[in-house]
């Protein structure tokens, strides 16, 4: 049995919900009972007395679930960072099971699950609360902004989750979190919009299974990779990731070996003016024949 321990997080919240509010939930309890159910990391496991300390309030949903940070402690001292989120059980249990279901990729390309628990409410009703690793933050940009090394990495973690037999149909920004130490480390989150039991036109393919980007395929066309998913090349073409090696900026061309992405010509100091700045963009996008799809 765990506790979850609470600080009233309600009032951080200028118009919460009044009706099943979980902030109400933890407004009204510093401590929390929790049964734990499968789906746990050896972590948790091996830790005699643990504790969850919710700290800050991360993400309010109008539906599915509420995104906590906080730590996981065992009374003494050792601690951890976690991700707390908590919804409905059933939505929360079958994230759990898309995350056992990935467990080979835990800490590469997706979180660490440490756990799943029910948390008893009122009039018998349950609540998930679902236990993961604490990493980065959402990635807040466009893909097509990325370097040409994130692109890359981005698109092999699509390929490790396809060797599972899955598939993201649309991949966003809200989708990704990125390390906050700059470090271009990516998780894949939220798996909403995936595939469970995805039927690919490359499955006969020899390379289904192995084959992986390297930075430089970025030089080449989409047609010379047969054994990449559609999808995923659909994905790839949305980013610009075919760029040919060649991007424009500020009306000089540059090999794109030798340029920053776009995120970082967007903080160059001064000497170089916003409208320029705004032009090279234009005309790198101008300069691939792949187009963006409207919106993006």
């Amino acid at each position: 049995m765990s506790k979850v321990i609470s600080t009233p997080l309600i009032n951080k919240l200028s118009n919460p919900r009044q009706t099943y509010s979980y902030f109400d939930i933890f407004s009204e309890a510093q401590e929390l009972e929790l049964a734990e159910l499968t789906c746990s990391t050896p972590l948790l496991a091996n830790i005699t007395n643990p504790r969850i300390i919710l700290r800050q309030l991360c993400r309010w949903s109008n539906d599915e679930a509420d995104v906590y940070y906080g730590k996981l402690e065992d009374g003494g001292s050792y601690s951890i960072d976690i991700t707390v989120k908590i919804g409905g059980y059933y939505p929360m249990a079958n994230k759990a099971l898309q995350y056992r279901s990935m467990h080979t990729l835990w800490g590469k390309s997706i979180l660490i699950c440490h756990g799943l628990y029910a948390l008893a409410v009122s009039r018998g009703r349950q609540l998930g609360v679902l236990i993961l690793e604490r990493f980065g933050s959402l990635f807040d940009d466009y893909f097509v902004r990325m370097s040409r090394v994130e692109k890359t990495a981005l698109l092999n973690q699509l390929l490790e989750i396809h060797s599972l037999g899955k598939s993201y149909s649309n991949l966003w920004p809200r989708n990704v979190l990125e390390s906050d130490f700059c470090s271009g480390d990516l998780r894949l989150i939220d798996f909403a919009d995936i595939e469970s039991d995805h039927k690919c036109r490359c499955a006969s393919h020899p390379e289904k299974r192995t084959f992986r980007f390297k930075a430089e395929d970025a030089k080449r066309h989409p047609w010379e990779f047969p054994a990449v998913c559609p999808n995923i090349l659909r994905i790839a073409a949305n980013m610009n990731y075919w760029d040919y090696g060649v991007a424009v900026f500020a009306g000089f061309e540059y090999e794109v070996d030798d340029v920053p992405s776009a995120r970082i010509m967007y903080l160059l100091p001064e000497g170089i003016s916003e409208c320029e700045k705004g032009d090279g963009w234009v005309h790198l996008m101008e300069n691939n024949p792949m187009s963006m799809p409207e919106g993006w």
